[in-house]
C-alpha cells in the first residue's frame, strides 16, 4: 500500500513478526473515528490488504490420484488427503530412523578406528589393499545417500560397475577421509558424546507417534 514507508522482518522459528512504518495521515484517510474504534482490527487488516474472501461454492482440486474433482467443502479435501499424508508421515519417520541408525553405525566405527590406530592395533601396509585391511578388522562398509546415488548412476554402464566393485573404497570414505592429526583421544571423546546424543534421538524417534512428530 502507498502509505507504507518501510517494513522489517523479525521472525523466529515459531513466530511471524513484521515491523511497519507508515504515513499516519494517509493510513487514516477517509476513516471515521467511530469506524476505527469499533472495528480496529478489521480496519487495519483491510487497509494492509491482509484480508480477502474466498469462494467456497466452486472448489476444484486434484485428488491424490491426480485427477480434478469438485469438493463440496474444505473438510472433504482434508479427508481426501488424510490417508495419503499419514502414509507419508510413516515413511518419513522410518527414513529418519534409518538415517539416525546409519549415523550411529558411522560413529561407532569411527571411535573404534581411532582407538585401534592410537593403540597401534591397525597398521597400514603398501602391500595390503585398504579395503582388505579394513574388512579384516571388522569395519562396516557404509555408503552415504550421495555415494549410493552416484554409484547407481555409474552402474548404468556395466564396465563402470565392474570397475567400482574391484577398486572402489567409497564405503570406507568415512574412515579414510579422517585426517591423521585428528585421531586423538579428544576426538574420540567428542564422538562418544555425539554417539550418546544420536542414540537418545533414535530412542525418541522409535517411541514417538507420527501424530506427535509433525
Amino acid at each position: 500500500p502507498p502509505f507504507v514507508l518501510s517494513f522489517s522482518e523479525n521472525h523466529t522459528d515459531t513466530t511471524v513478526f513484521f515491523s511497519i512504518e507508515y504515513d499516519m495521515g494517509a493510513f487514516y484517510a477517509n476513516c471515521k473515528d467511530n469506524q476505527f474504534h469499533e472495528k480496529r482490527e478489521e480496519f487495519i487488516l483491510k487497509r494492509l490488504n491482509l484480508q480477502s474472501s474466498i469462494c467456497l461454492t466452486n472448489m476444484v482440486a486434484f485428488t491424490p490420484e491426480g485427477t480434478p474433482r469438485k469438493y463440496p467443502n474444505v473438510t472433504a479435501i482434508l479427508q481426501s488427503f488424510y490417508a495419503v499424508r499419514l502414509n507419508l508421515y510413516h515413511r518419513r519417520k522410518q527414513y529418519m530412523i534409518q538415517q539416525t541408525e546409519t549415523k550411529i553405525r558411522l560413529l561407532k566405527n569411527k571411535i573404534r578406528f581411532i582407538e585401534m590406530v592410537r593403540n597401534k592395533e591397525l597398521t597400514f601396509s603398501s602391500t595390503t589393499p585398504l579395503v582388505e585391511l579394513l574388512r579384516a578388522a571388522g569395519f562396516e562398509w557404509i555408503e552415504t545417500s550421495k555415494q549410493k546415488k552416484k554409484k547407481d548412476e555409474e552402474e548404468e554402464a556395466e564396465e563402470e560397475k565392474e570397475e567400482e566393485e574391484e577398486t572402489g573404497v567409497s564405503g570406507y570414505d568415512y574412515l579414510l577421509s579422517m585426517k591423521f592429526a585428528t585421531l586423538s583421544q579428544k576426538k574420540s571423546n567428542a564422538l562418544e558424546v555425539e554417539l550418546t546424543k544420536e542414540e537418545s534421538n533414535l530412542e525418541h524417534l522409535q517411541l514417538s507417534s507420527v501424530f506427535t512428530l509433525w
